[in-house]
């Protein structure tokens, strides 16, 4: 999803990088990348989701890359304002007739999401308010980071050596990008 948000902000927006701050999103990108081969009886190999995930990837992409543009029009909080209403409201529809069936742990656990999920929203608008697409977008993609400590500690996930030196790249990444 960087890539493709990273390349339409120069391409549409004329967004500008210095030379390290290209050198800053391939470093983010690797790690993405080599965060998803895995080894199979000493073989390299891609994961088995990541052929649907690169579809998943362009659509993300180019929705944040279309993010800025309420952003710079109606602002950042009625651009999240708006987003979040709009999925509220297809969630609304997705469970009629089924909300009966969802329980009190499920509900609170919706409600800790949803507010995670509206806090950064918030959050990406307000950066693309203060800094380019080009700058925010890798820093917000680097949260696969995130997902894999996360895994690690909750869901006790067993990380291999290149997913190590993947998360490095990507702090790397992070602290090049914002230098």
């Amino acid at each position: 999803s960087v890539l493709y948000t990273v390349i339409l902000s120069i391409i549409i927006f004329g967004d500008r990088l210095l030379s390290h701050q290209y050198i800053a999103v391939a470093l983010v990108m690797a790690g993405i990348i080599f965060l998803s081969i895995t080894k199979n009886s000493g073989k390299a190999m891609i994961s088995e989701g990541v052929l649907p995930a690169f579809a998943v990837s362009l659509l993300w992409g180019l929705t944040f890359f279309l993010w800025k543009i309420p952003v710079n029009i109606i602002g950042p909080a009625m651009t999240s304002f708006i987003i979040e209403s709009g999925i509220v409201l297809w969630a609304a529809i997705a469970l009629k007739g089924r909300i009966s069936n969802i329980g009190r742990r499920s509900w609170y656990f919706m409600a800790f999401y949803g507010t995670a999920i509206a806090a950064g929203s918030v959050s990406y608008s307000l950066s693309l308010s203060l800094s380019p697409l080009s700058v925010v977008a890798p820093i917000a993609f680097s949260s696969i980071l995130v997902y894999t400590v996360l895994a690690r500690i909750f869901y006790k996930e067993r990380l291999r050596f290149h997913q190590y030196i993947s998360s490095l790249l990507i702090l790397a990444g992070i602290i090049v990008l914002v230098a």
